[in-house]
């Protein structure tokens, strides 16, 4: 009677001290990503202490000691229901065999989960979300004790998950990134309107650029066009009008010999001035980027470069493309057409579910405007992803019906080697014209 008792009471002692720790591994998780996404200003930034503003800097190994540290504590919990409802049935008399012990452990871990979700996963993300920088400093000194007691484990546990699926694993600069990204989406869903289709899609877009390296999307060796200091500045300019980039790199002979970034708006600015264009004198610096580097270390050095171009080398040093600015945009938004042509009406509604539709109207403004995702990154024009599905030029009159999303297009008129107006007509999802 007294052994059932006081298993009731360490075992109930346990679950309750188990879900407080849980609560704080939660709360520091959803704190540190919310003072991440600037929801706390500069004035509450300056309340924390060294050590807790470099917990905000070190938010992926955050993410992965709270999480170590949620399981650990879930167990403990789970565990001590166990013991917990072993002093009651001993407290009960009941007879206790190897089915009841089957039915306590599924019991304890259904309670388990079910009063870890209800009294600490809901109310600390909520309050940490509201008031981060005060959940940092309620709960940094019980982190900083588990984290340096846990840090051994953590390092033998890489190794050794190293040693099975190779060095890869043991980079964990991604890791805290995606806890950012979703705490984030999930408050904008909670207080924002619905994204639209098309928005949703720039957010997957994003969240993949951690996926991609650089030699996904530079552009390769042999389609780089470039000044060569050995030309004229006309002959130079003539390869400018020829192609209508904005940038060139310039080189002596060959994209090997890189010498920096050549702008066309600087060479008029000297133009325009009437003095001679020196292109050594007007050209920016360059940076290099390894083909294998991941996508979002070379967005950052652009960045703090304040550069549209790198060059990309081979693991010999050779030079085998370039990385632009616009190229990494375009992974998110989708293709971004160069030519200037106004299209301020590109894309107008004409009736019920009727729209009227430009075929050089870019696909995302489409897709905004009406709302939904041709989950094509192809093509950058409406005619192009026209030709696209159909893969052929269309004719004048023909009629297309795609399935996702649900829609009749006419193509209305046509023009040399190019759609100039098509109409589109929306369907519900029985294919039925929407009412």
């Amino acid at each position: 009677m007294r052994e059932g008792l006081a298993e009731l009471l360490l075992g109930g002692a346990a679950a309750m001290l188990s879900f407080v720790a849980n609560m704080t591994f939660v709360s520091i998780s959803y704190a540190v990503a919310a003072v991440r996404f600037e929801n706390a200003d500069a004035k509450e930034k300056a309340q924390l202490s060294k050590f807790e503003l470099r917990l905000i800097e070190k938010s992926k190994k955050v993410g992965i000691f709270a999480a170590l540290g949620a399981r650990f504590f879930l167990m403990v919990a789970t565990f001590a229901f166990v013991c917990a409802s072993y002093g009651v049935l001993k407290l009960c008399d009941a007879e206790m065999g190897s089915n009841t012990a089957l039915k306590i452990v599924a019991f304890s871990i259904l309670i388990t989960l079910f009063l870890q979700y209800i009294f600490c996963d809901l109310p600390s993300a909520c309050f940490a979300s509201q008031e981060p920088v005060k959940t940092i400093k309620r709960h940094s000194k019980f982190f900083s004790i588990f984290y340096y007691a846990v840090f051994p484990f953590e390092i033998v546990a890489r190794k050794v998950s190293e040693k099975f699926f190779g060095k890869r694993i043991s980079e964990d600069d991604a890791s805290f990134d995606h806890i950012d990204v979703l705490v984030k989406l999930r408050t904008e869903e909670e207080e924002g309107d619905e994204l639209s289709p098309y928005a949703k899609k720039i957010v997957r877009n994003s969240i993949r650029l951690n996926e991609l390296e650089i030699s996904d999307v530079m552009i390769p060796r042999n389609q780089v066009q470039f000044f060569d200091i050995s030309d004229t500045v006309s002959e130079n300019l003539k390869i400018a009008a020829k192609y209508g980039h904005t940038r060139y790199p310039i080189c002596d002979g060959n994209l090997d010999n890189c010498l920096g970034i050549v702008r066309i708006k600087d060479i008029f600015r000297v133009l325009e001035n009437g003095e001679e264009v020196d292109l050594m004198k007007i050209k920016r610096g360059i940076v290099k980027v390894k083909y294998e580097e991941p996508l979002i270390d070379a967005l950052k050095k652009l960045r703090r470069n304040e550069l549209h171009m790198a060059v990309v080398e081979d693991e010999f040093g050779g030079i085998i493309g370039v990385l632009t600015l616009d190229g990494i945009l375009e992974e998110i938004v989708g293709k971004i057409k160069d030519d200037i042509i106004d299209l301020s009406n590109a894309i107008s509604k004409i009736g019920k579910n009727t729209y009227k539709v430009a075929g050089l109207a870019a696909i995302h403004n489409v897709e905004d405007f009406l709302n939904v995702d041709f989950d094509n990154d192809e093509v950058s024009t409406f005619g192009g992803l026209i030709t696209n599905i159909l893969g052929r030029f269309p004719e004048e009159g023909e009629k297309i019906q795609i399935m996702s999303p649900r829609m009749n297009i006419t193509v209305e008129k046509v023009g040399l080697r190019k759609i100039d107006e098509c109409k589109i007509e929306l369907l519900s999802q029985s294919g039925e014209e929407e009412k």
